[in-house]
């Protein structure tokens, strides 16, 4: 993969022009030669970095001098990865698509490990750039949220809005390593906020740690519709999902009361990854509902374990027991469901009193407007996007592939 090795030499705090040679660490070769005329140098090459060694040599009188004396700061490593997503894998044109990148030991449909990427804070000198809507030879700069970073298990999870994926040819999209960059920030922060369009009423990556009281489990949008959890929640339910993490339930307290101000429209789609086999599902524990009170049963929408419509009755599904991404589109009355990108069916019997009621994660609604831990979810959920609009079936079907890191391969 192309990289690069550049930096400035000085002799004390003046830049100082020496010749700089690029050796081969184990075998002494000599790599390249560039003449730092101005202090400042840069090596185009394929090697490694545990593959070469910097020297600083030859000043104007042919003077060999080292490292003690003449500092070369800062070194920049500077590696390039190719991200290609295959057209054929996409149905149709998708617009400032959110793609997930986990950077850990096996990453994309290849299994590339970059765990060595993740120390402390290195998420700071990565960037991703796209191919522009207006002209694809020109590429930009995404921005990206960091969902996690983990510095000790050698793993994290990224989110980068790609201006546009085609149906038509190969979407080629770079991730770059070794430069500060500005348009990455962590969940909450507004860099990070623009991830996520207009498109998307909420988003909970459920990364945060649950016992962090009133509004911990944060909206990854603008709209800042943030989840406090109740119950008897602590750090330890936060655990490892598919790409990244998850929140634990222990189906007997409890769940997360969402901001009230997150209504869902006639027409919305919700994406939602959890673990619980049908089989192991009771009664009304819910996974993600919002309701209206005004009537009886008035369900707007209910995901329950093994079933999505309302209260007791659905169009049945089952994960198997393994972390699985569902998709509901929801338009008038009625909602199709997806399984891992695959369609389950139509439900046809939604109720569509607007909702009146805060949506809930993990537990039931009553039609007071009550809950009741007796209706509480016993799995762990990895995430949930709330869109306000009808996403396409190849939306979907993208989003599924890119939960599950089987959108792209990467050299």
């Amino acid at each position: 993969m192309p990289n690069k090795l550049s930096g400035t030499i000085k002799e004390i705090v003046t830049l100082v022009p020496r010749t700089v040679r690029l050796l081969n660490r184990t075998t002494g070769e000599l790599i390249d030669s560039v003449d730092s005329v101005d202090g400042n140098f840069e090596f185009t090459r394929l090697a490694t970095n545990d593959q070469v060694q910097l020297v600083c040599l030859d000043d104007a009188a042919g003077t060999t001098y080292n490292d003690l004396i003449y500092r070369v700061a800062p070194v920049v490593y500077i590696k390039e990865y190719t991200l290609t997503i295959d057209y054929n894998d996409i149905d149709d044109d998708l617009i400032d698509f959110p793609i997930t990148i986990p950077i850990n030991d096996s990453v994309g449909t290849n299994g590339l490990d970059l765990s060595s990427l993740v120390s402390t804070n290195s998420w700071l000198n990565i960037s991703v750039e796209a191919p522009s809507v207006a002209d694809p030879d020109i590429y930009e700069p995404c921005s990206i949220e960091v969902e996690f970073w983990d510095s000790v298990n050698k793993k994290g999870l990224l989110h980068a809005k790609i201006p546009k994926i085609s149906s038509t040819e190969d979407t080629i999209v770079k991730l770059i390593t070794g430069e500060e960059n500005s348009n990455i920030g962590v969940t909450g922060s507004a860099i990070a906020q623009t991830v996520w369009d207009e498109n998307f009423a909420a988003v909970y990556t459920m990364a945060q740690d649950p016992s962090g009281g009133a509004g911990c489990i944060l909206d990854s949008t603008s709209n800042a519709n943030h989840g406090t959890p109740n119950g008897s929640m602590t750090s330890g339910d936060l655990v490892d999902g598919l790409t990244g993490k998850a929140i634990e339930f222990d189906g007997n307290d409890d769940y997360i009361l969402l901001d009230s101000n997150l209504i869902l429209p006639t027409e919305c789609t919700v994406d939602i990854i959890h673990n619980q086999p049908a089989s192991s599902a009771e009664g009304l524990e819910m996974i993600f509902e919002q309701r209206s009170t005004s009537t009886t049963g008035g369900r707007f929408l209910s995901i329950k374990p093994n079933a999505v419509g309302i209260y007791n009755t659905g169009l049945n599904y089952d994960t198997g027991g393994s972390f699985t991404p569902l998709s509901v589109i929801r338009s008038s009355g009625k909602c199709d469901i997806y399984l891992d990108g695959d369609y389950v069916g139509e439900y046809t019997s939604l109720n569509d009193a607007m909702p009146n009621r805060p949506a809930t994660i993990a537990i039931r609604t009553k039609d007071t407007g009550s809950v009741t831990t007796t209706d509480c979810f016993d799995g762990a959920i990895e995430c949930l996007r709330i869109s306000n609009t009808m996403r396409s079936v190849a939306w979907v079907k993208a989003t599924n592939d890119s939960l599950r890191n089987q959108l792209f391969t990467i050299e």
